[in-house]
């Protein structure tokens, strides 16, 4: 499905009204028919074309994110350093959390493209989709 529209105005003018596009010749002729319609007249002065749109649509089949299934075992621990003290936290592959499996902080969770850090009083868990989700504990 295409639909094609355009937002003209009288020369001059501020506002502009928003009529179907299938030439230019068409669309200053709904441009003057439907402000004669909203505001009682038309002008006899040049009309400026501002907007073309085109909005395009078509069925798909539906979208399916896989489940996110993954190796659970968390016994890393590293000492690393933050904000110069350091800390002893876990040290985890993304690809072994698993969702609903929360893990407390600190830990270091590591992946192909990034490095999160999860600080103490803080925990981590992905949801079904592989997100990190993280919350502060009580």
């Amino acid at each position: 499905v295409s639909n094609r529209s355009a937002d003209l105005r009288y020369k001059g003018q501020s506002y502009t009204l928003n009529v179907d596009f299938t030439s230019i010749a068409e669309a200053v002729k709904a441009f003057q028919e439907l402000h004669r319609q909203r505001y009682g007249y038309s002008h006899d002065v040049p009309v400026e074309l501002l907007t073309i749109r085109v909005n395009v649509s078509t069925r798909r089949a539906r979208f399916f994110m896989p489940e996110h299934i993954a190796n659970t075992s968390c016994n890393n621990a590293e000492q690393c350093k933050v904000y110069g003290e350091t800390v002893k936290a876990k040290l985890l592959q993304r690809t072994q959390l698993c969702p609903g499996v929360w893990v407390a902080g600190p830990a270091i969770i590591t992946e192909y493209s990034a490095t999160t850090f999860v600080a103490g009083g803080w925990s981590v868990a992905p949801d079904e989709f592989g997100n990190l989700i993280l919350k502060k504990l009580d």
